[in-house]
């Protein structure tokens, strides 16, 4: 799956932030999957614990039951 969130601020084309986000799946068994997340963020100004550009890797194990 795939989603991007893009917030404009008017008047101001620089102030601008968005949020792309990226999934896959591979069903390793029939209840096991390895999954995988990218995550881009863009903010104009630098809020707490995040930098203005922002780029995340993520991996996960799911399990069905």
């Amino acid at each position: 799956t795939a989603e991007f969130d893009f917030f404009p601020q008017i008047g101001e084309l620089p102030s601008h932030r968005y949020r792309a986000e990226g999934n896959i799946a591979y069903r390793l068994l029939k209840t096991l999957s390895l999954n995988f997340t990218v995550l881009a963020e863009a903010y104009p100004e630098t809020l707490q614990d995040i930098e203005p550009d922002d780029l995340q890797l993520r991996s996960s194990l799911g399990w069905t039951f």
